[in-house]
């Protein structure tokens, strides 16, 4: 059985807590009283025992001078009538025993030798003392020892204990009988009070009351319970009063209710009318939309997106194994693999471009984006969200570049096969040389120029003289010298394709779409190495132009449902919310489909939210781009659960929006393909400026840079976004570990930078 004290009765623990009281307050009275008594009894024993001693000490020494024994044997029989001495002992100067005497109920005691100076113990179950006797001139004649059992403060302690023992018995009764008397002043009237209290809350009876017992504390709470209950009466009373008053409230309220279900109807006519203008806004800015129910599988495509295939929106289930099936056999690995990764949360966002199959069974290029929306506690995906674009003409343009490129390497190849068997040949090639409209420059093996066409030295107004035994450098100043021992090792590899930005001899700086072969001699040995160059500044201004335009329209799309789609949710939500809460009001059941709507609403206002930062991840602030690049940060820190920080050693502010979205591109490029391909434990995201330049740097600490993924289209994309502002982009590996991607570009500083 426990014991436990808070389970007990007020009267028990008050009984409990006075015994305690009175007993801890006997006890230390008795032990401070016992301990007195020991040292009083203990004290007077001694200075007993020492005047005893020093008595016959001073007796003795005559007895011992003369030899006389009877007067020793005398002197030492009169101990008998000392209680407290149970055995004396007395010492000639030689320490013979000259005279000794025992109490007949003590033990034989254990003797000491003869010191030669006054010595005495002092213990709890005996004393003894000796005392050297001495002549006036120090002359030790002999010595007395007396022994002591200390029986008489024993006994004394004994009596003490007696009494004490007597004392606490009367104690204890007197405090017996006082806690019962207090008992019956305190805490009697506390439990009435405490059975009064209960009963009212079991019968409901507030009208009964308890007796006011006196004038102190407890009468003032008695006499506050009697007018608690009062009130809690008065109060019953009220309450019921407004019970019968909102009854009849409830009956005009239930007469009211035919004109709110008219209302009603003309709230539900002005959500169709909402639900309209959403698919307008939605139409109007070209984006097919999909919703994605990850758990079921329900997938909600728009009629604009099905459209772009040329289907209608019953002619597709809505299953994501219905668009599963439309993806082209040879993107299907990589889109399932991008989207796989993104529900674990390995990417930001979810983005590919791919091929979806049409109704006539032709091929419909897209950019499909989107984002998971909301996930359960453990973090699992459960709904996803996101939009499909129409970007076959894009590719059908890339097509034809890439076809004009390999058309133009043949042609070379072809006419440089052709005059390296013969000198007619030779000739022929010299004059083709001379006639083409492509800028051709052949190297030795050192990769230093041997020859150059009249369209490579009109080109960067250079003549032959100028150019001869000089490097590529002399018109790449802005590669670095890896770059430069680059292009010749793949050229002697097997060829070299690729863009790079060229500088003419009055500074002049364009592009040139460059493509290099090797010529080896018949033992195979490299002789010589061709290149053709052809200025693309022409078709690098279009594609800018087209860049730019695309920015503008993302730019316009995402203020577009920032601004209008947005706004027309919230508007919608919000009369939902006021309709929800009359319908809860009336006690209505349509209040839980009311409640479906305020939450589809919400979903779909931060659905749109997050398209509109997608589009326009840079706003038109002084601060835009810092914000911008923090925010990546922030987001690539979250979704991927590593460290990613932004740092600004000074403010870059007030940038053109076009070069502020550049710059924002090449840095989410690069932390994507860090993520993609380095897995990086951190990234650092730097943004500075030297002079006239500005500097982006995105370093990471991950497996370091791979020569593999130099061309990759991420990377073709950053350098094209950088040659569109001006800008150089380089790549390095760190010396110990990770890759770090550096864009330098013009900068002249705003008057809130200086």
């Amino acid at each position: 059985m426990k014991w436990r004290v808070q389970d007990w009765s007020l009267r028990s623990k008050f009984t409990a807590l006075t015994m305690f009281i009175n007993l801890l307050g006997l006890s230390l009275f008795s032990g401070a009283y016992a301990l007195n008594e020991y040292y009083t009894a203990r004290t007077d024993a001694n200075h007993e025992l020492v005047t005893l001693g020093d008595a016959t000490a001073a007796q003795a020494l005559g007895t011992l001078v003369f030899e006389d024994s009877d007067a020793m044997a005398k002197l030492v029989s009169a101990f008998r009538d000392a209680p407290i001495v149970t055995s004396v002992r007395l010492y000639r100067k030689d320490g013979a025993v000259a005279a000794e005497w025992t109490r007949e109920t003590a033990k034989e005691p254990t003797w000491p030798g003869l010191d030669a100076a006054d010595s005495g113990f002092y213990g709890l179950e005996m004393t003894h003392m000796t005392r050297v006797i001495r002549l006036p001139n120090g002359t030790r004649v002999g010595a007395l020892c007396i022994y002591s059992d200390l029986m008489p403060v024993k006994e004394r302690m004994w009596r003490t204990l007696v009494s004490l023992l007597g004392l606490w018995g009367i104690c204890l009764g007197v405090a017996f009988f006082a806690t019962r008397y207090l008992q019956g002043l305190v805490v009697r009237p506390v439990v009435e009070l405490s059975d009064a209290m209960h009963q009212a809350t079991e019968t409901k009876d507030y009208t009964q009351r308890v007796p006011v017992t006196s004038h102190d504390e407890i009468g003032r709470l008695e006499t506050g319970f009697n007018n608690l209950l009062g009130k809690v009466q008065v109060s019953q009373s009220e309450l019921e009063q407004r019970v019968r008053e909102r009854t009849a409230e409830l009956g005009e309220m239930n007469e009211r209710l035919i004109q709110e279900v008219q209302k009603r109807f003309r709230i539900e006519e002005a959500l169709r009318l909402s639900e309209e203008r959403l698919g307008l806004a939605v139409k109007g800015s070209d984006l097919g939309l999909w919703d994605w129910n990850i758990v079921t599988g329900h997938v909600t495509f728009s009629e604009r997106l099905l459209g772009m295939i040329s289907y209608t929106v019953k002619e597709v289930r809505p299953h994501v194994s219905s668009w599963e099936e439309l993806l082209h056999p040879d993107d299907k690995p990589h889109v399932m693999d991008e989207v796989k990764k993104h529900l674990e949360g390995r990417t930001e966002i979810y983005e590919t471009e791919h091929r979806l199959k049409m109704k006539n069974g032709e091929w419909l290029w897209i950019l499909d984006r989107g984002q998971v929306v909301e996930r359960d506690t453990k973090g699992n995906p459960l709904r996803a969200a996101g939009t499909h674009l129409d970007i076959s003409l894009r590719k059908e343009t890339e097509r034809l570049l890439r076809e004009s490129h390999a058309q133009l390497e043949q042609r070379v190849i072809e006419r440089t096969a052709e005059v390296v068997s013969s000198e007619e040949r030779l000739h022929l090639l010299a004059q083709t040389l001379e006639s083409t409209r492509e800028m051709i420059a052949i190297s030795d093996e050192t990769n230093r120029f041997i020859y150059v066409n009249e369209a490579f030295q009109r080109g960067y107004g250079y003549s032959l003289k100028e150019l001869l035994g000089k490097t590529a450098g002399i018109i790449s100043p802005g590669l670095s010298q890896g770059q430069l021992e680059e292009i010749p090792e793949k050229t002697a590899a097997g060829g070299w394709q690729g863009e790079v930005m060229n500088r003419a001899k009055d500074g002049r700086e364009f592009p040139i779409s460059l493509s290099t072969s090797p010529v080896f001699a018949a033992d195979g040995k490299l002789i010589a190495m061709v290149g053709v160059a052809t200025d693309i500044s022409e078709r690098k201004r279009l594609e800018r132009e087209v860049l730019e335009a695309g920015e503008r329209e993302r730019q316009r799309i995402g203020q577009d449902l920032h601004d209008d789609l947005c706004q027309y949710l919230t508007g919608i939500r919000f009369k939902a919310a006021l309709l929800e809460k009359k319908l809860g009001a009336n006690g209505d059941k349509m209040q839980d489909d009311a409640g479906d709507i305020v939450r589809l609403l919400a979903d779909a206002t931060e659905l749109a939210r997050a398209l509109a930062r997608g589009l326009q991840p840079v706003e038109p602030t002084p601060n835009g781009l810092m914000s911008a690049l923090e925010r990546l940060a922030q987001n690539t820190s979250y979704t991927f659960k590593i460290s990613c920080h932004c740092r600004f050693p000074k403010p870059v502010l007030g940038h053109d929006p076009h070069v502020a979205t550049q710059i924002y591109r090449i840095a989410q490029e690069a932390v994507q393909n860090a993520i993609k391909h380095a897995q990086p434990g951190g990234i650092e995201i730097s943004l500075e400026a030297h002079g006239n330049q500005l500097i982006l740097t995105v370093s990471n600490d991950g497996l370091g840079f791979q020569p593999d993924h130099h061309h990759g289209i991420g990377l073709q994309t950053m350098r094209h976004r950088a040659q569109m502002i001006g800008g150089v982009l380089e790549i390095k590996p760190l010396p110990e570990r990770g890759t770090v991607v550096t864009c330098s570009m013009p900068h002249y500083p705003s008057a809130m930078e200086r």
